[in-house]
């Protein structure tokens, strides 16, 4: 144990400053003192050295302030350790402490100045400064792998509250640019040419669809005559087909006596999903024996034009009503424009909760 004055009362003889490093804690007496803890540093010889912490305060879950004191005490002529009067004596608290743990840990590697920032306004104006000077893209990217190839750092730094708000950040930063990225292939006048983008940028990004969706399966040919768009893992291990059309059809939707429809391209989109899912379930057994994969639960998704490039006359009221009537008619299949799908993921991140939903 050890006692008020940093000292251990059961390392008093010879005998028992012999052998192995040893660890103590104690609660304390003292007014003001919460508790005090040490470590041997050394195998005990000649010269002893030992490291001990006092925490001071009233509240034993936050003290207010902790002292580290460094002894070295060499053993007198009976052969005893007077703690008491060390021959050297190093004390450190708070800050200098907090210092010295990062030090030990690795986290001043260069050689250079390390300037401790008090308060957030002086932060803000060192960031700003940095941001300008032009170097922050290959600074950071020194910062983000030096963090990466540590692991104990990377431990470290994940615990950090700020580390969160960095990742959340930087998360809503990459979603905002695959929702714009989106919107632009949407939009653009030779749409036949986006086609192969689509499936890349909605391959990468699946959180597009929803937080049901895990990660794209890499096998795209389940069945003998069919091959998926982008077919993902759902959460509870079933699959989900994508299957992404065109975004410039003229007749998207159609005025049928006196209601809009939806046109004969998100028919013709939807039967196909439909023979899809139908293949599937018949060769549902092997598909599972041999690539594990459940496919008797499977869904699809089609995505296919935008408002913008549908010429009927058609309101967005209008739009996706018709399109939410014919939703309400099917089981396993949904249909979204693009344009939904972009104001959805839009919604979606307003509201702090990933991917597009099912409605606008």
């Amino acid at each position: 144990m050890l006692g008020d004055n940093g000292r251990d009362p059961e390392m008093t003889s010879q005998e028992s400053l012999r052998g192995s490093l040893r660890r103590w804690f104690r609660e304390s007496t003292t007014p003001g003192v919460i508790r005090r803890e040490g470590m041997a540093l050394k195998e005990r010889g000649r010269n002893f050295k030992t490291a001990s912490i006092s925490y001071f305060g009233r509240n034993p879950e936050s003290p207010s302030r902790r002292e580290l004191a460094i002894k070295q005490v060499t053993r007198d002529s009976f052969g005893q350790f007077d703690f008491d009067n060390p021959d050297q004596e190093v004390k450190l608290s708070d800050n200098e402490i907090t210092v010295l743990q990062k030090f030990l840990n690795g986290l001043f590697p260069d050689e250079g100045f390390y300037v401790r920032i008090e308060d957030r306004q002086t932060a803000d104006d060192i960031a700003d400064t940095f941001m300008r000077s032009g170097q922050n893209d290959r600074t950071l990217m020194d910062i983000f792998w030096s963090v990466a190839k540590n692991p104990e750092l990377a431990s470290m730094v994940s615990r950090q509250p700020e580390a969160l708000a960095l990742t959340s950040r930087i998360t809503e930063e990459n979603h905002k640019d695959v929702i714009d990225r989106l919107e632009q292939l949407a939009r653009q006048q030779n749409p036949a040419a986006s086609e192969k983008e689509f499936q890349k940028l909605v391959e990468k990004n699946s959180w597009i669809f929803g937080g049901r969706f895990i990660e794209p399966i890499s096998r795209r040919s389940l069945t003998v005559l069919d091959e998926l768009d982008i077919p993902l893992t759902a959460v509870d291990g079933s699959l989900h087909i994508v299957e992404l059309k065109r975004s410039d059809i003229n007749r998207l939707f159609v005025k049928h006596r006196n209601h809009w429809i939806v046109g004969k391209d998100i028919h013709e989109a939807v039967s196909q999903v439909e023979n899809y899912l139908f293949a599937l379930d018949s060769a549902g057994d092997n598909i599972r024996a041999t690539l594990n994969i459940d496919v008797y639960r499977a869904t699809g998704t089609v995505v296919v034009g935008h408002l913008d490039r549908c010429n009927t006359g058609v309101t967005q009221d209008e739009a996706y009503k018709a399109l939410r009537i014919y939703n309400s008619h099917l089981s396993r299949v949904r249909v979204l424009t693009y344009d939904q799908l972009v104001a959805n993921a839009r919604n979606a991140m307003a509201l702090g909760v990933a991917g597009a939903g099912d409605a606008v």
